[in-house]
């Protein structure tokens, strides 16, 4: 019986579960020598392959794994072994890994395509060479089975974990139904200007998952909690974040959260900081499409000012070292920011009124900032005046 061992070069596109033969041997992705790109795509719904994956060293053509032509449900279960660059793509819907994902040599990861590639192997990715999410979702499906109480700290491979325009989310389901696991994500993170995504889902609300890795930012990071157990502690993203100031691009540096999937809040513990001194000063930009909460645990030391746009939700600002950064504080038309604490009480804010929408900046104590003479939104008093609006000419 005939069986394939090897994609030396080329496209192999597997059509059916008989497609790569009756044997249970290694399939090896690429050559040993030459320039010859090999990939080896799933393109049929359904499939699994139970075979394991080598990827040689030798070749310096690229190395690719994964499914095309927008098919759903397949799998590969066997383990993947890469010895130089890999790239896992997917086309649409999600394709999912369930065997041990290992590199050698300083060996990377890079994703492409549309769709999400799921790695859910009981083993924790070991690889030196770093990621970096071009398009779509790289997903950790992370089974936690520790004792509740503990700490556990998580890294995708010993790199870093570079965003260039895909998403990375963290998805948790602990086995504890009492008690409080604490899971830190290591990984340092790059965002590019072309921007990206990080977050995951909580399926058990006893859980505590923080990204504590640091955040070199030099686009706009959507952050996005997931959270299935409802009423939980929310994904903490702890990590310093720098803003990367080195490049005259036109990128807006921020955060911005999205409410798709039902989201919940959004804590971000991190303090924000400034890279290398430039003439340039991007400042930063918050959207909040589900509520965040910034809440650093070390000042703010930001310049070139703030920028809050509309996103139908709430950003609250709050503790001894939540004010934001130095510049001036903008509310574009529609924002919503609560000021919680008297430290913001320096900054000059601009309410935006809004020919659709007014923006909103509510204090929550009896503290007034600095306004700007051209303020036209509403400003309320949570406490002092029962959220009664205020003059602000």
């Amino acid at each position: 019986m005939w069986v394939i061992e090897r994609v030396k070069e080329g496209t192999l596109k597997v059509l059916g579960a008989s497609s790569l033969g009756a044997g249970s041997s290694d399939i090896q992705l690429g050559d040993t020598q030459g320039i010859a790109d090999a990939a080896l795509l799933l393109d049929a719904n359904g499939l699994s392959i139970g075979r394991r994956i080598t990827v040689p060293v030798g070749s310096t053509g690229t190395a690719t794994l994964g499914a095309i032509d927008a098919i759903s449900g397949g799998v590969l279960t066997g383990a993947i072994t890469f010895g130089k660059n890999l790239i896992l793509s997917n086309a649409a819907n999600e394709l999912t890994l369930t065997g041990n994902l290992s590199g050698s040599n300083g060996a990377a990861l890079a994703k492409t395509g549309a769709g999400a590639v799921a790695y859910s192997s009981l083993g924790v990715p070991s690889f030196s060479g770093g990621t970096v999410i071009h398009q779509g979702a790289l997903r950790w499906y992370y089974n936690e089975s520790s004792t509740p109480g503990n700490t556990v700290s998580l890294a995708f491979g010993s790199g870093g974990l570079t965003l260039n325009g895909g998403t990375f989310e963290l998805d948790v389901n602990a086995s504890s139904s009492s008690g409080t696991d604490t899971l830190n994500f290591t990984n340092p993170i790059t965002v590019t200007n072309q921007g990206g995504g990080l977050g995951g889902n909580i399926a058990n609300t006893h859980n505590s998952v923080n990204f504590t890795g640091t955040v070199a930012l030099a686009g706009l990071l959507q952050i996005n909690n997931f959270q299935s157990g409802g009423g939980g502690n929310p994904l903490n993203y702890a990590g310093t974040i720098t803003l990367d100031q080195s490049a005259a691009d036109g990128s807006a540096r921020g955060l911005i959260s999205s409410n798709a999937g039902g989201t919940q809040t959004s804590l971000v513990t991190a303090s924000i900081i400034d890279g290398a001194a430039s003439a340039i000063l991007h400042g930063l930009t918050l959207r909040a499409s589900s509520n965040v909460t910034l809440s650093p645990l070390a000042a703010n030391t930001y310049a070139g000012g703030t920028r809050i746009e509309a996103g139908g939700a709430w950003i609250v600002a709050t503790g001894t070292n939540c004010a934001l950064g130095s510049g001036s504080v903008d509310l574009i038309d529609g924002s919503r920011l609560r000021l919680a604490s008297p430290s913001n009480s320096t900054a000059t804010v601009y309410v935006g009124g809004g020919s659709t929408a007014q923006s909103v900046l509510s204090l929550a104590a009896d503290f007034l900032p600095n306004l700007d003479a051209n303020s036209s939104g509403s400003i309320t008093l949570d406490t002092a005046s029962n959220g009664t609006s205020i003059s602000h000419n």
